[in-house]
C-alpha cells in the first residue's frame, strides 16, 4: 500500500508484505478495508493499494 508517491527527498510512503499460506478469506477482507486505509492515510498523489496472489490455489 501507497500513501503518496515516495521520492529521493521524501520518507517512505508505502510498504509491501508477503502473507505465507493466509486464511482463505483474507484476500477478499483486505479487497474490502484496503481502499478504506488507503483514503485514510492519503497523502498525496501516488496513493493506492494492491492485492495479488502469486501462487493459485
Amino acid at each position: 500500500m501507497n500513501v503518496g508517491k515516495s521520492g529521493p527527498d521524501t520518507v517512505m510512503l508505502g510498504s509491501g508484505m508477503t502473507i505465507i499460506n493466509p486464511p482463505f478469506t483474507l484476500a477478499a477482507d483486505m479487497k474490502e478495508i484496503l481502499p478504506w486505509l488507503s483514503h485514510v492515510l492519503h497523502q498525496g498523489p501516488g496513493a493506492g493499494w494492491q492485492v495479488e496472489q502469486l501462487i493459485e490455489e
